[in-house]
């Protein structure tokens, strides 16, 4: 429960694109029904990574890194 809270997941957690488990109960629960419907929340997990990622995740995401690693050892 407690990861829920950090502020890397929050977003994730509040997206609705993903089920939040309070209990083992609810986690059993939530596996069967994502085996019964796996995709129940396709549209909710596309929106969140479009909203998260917009067009970033094109393939060239390395070369984009790699680009501004050298731009900072560069000092430009």
């Amino acid at each position: 429960e407690r990861h829920i809270l950090f502020d890397h997941y929050q977003p994730v957690a509040k997206s609705g694109a993903t089920m939040i488990a309070y209990s083992v109960d609810e986690m059993r629960e939530m596996i069967r029904a994502g085996l019964q419907e796996p995709n129940k929340l396709s549209a909710e997990r596309r929106a969140f990574i479009k909203e998260m990622f917009a067009d970033t995740l094109d393939g060239h995401s390395g070369k984009r890194i790699a680009t501004a690693i050298l731009n900072i050892a560069q000092g430009d």
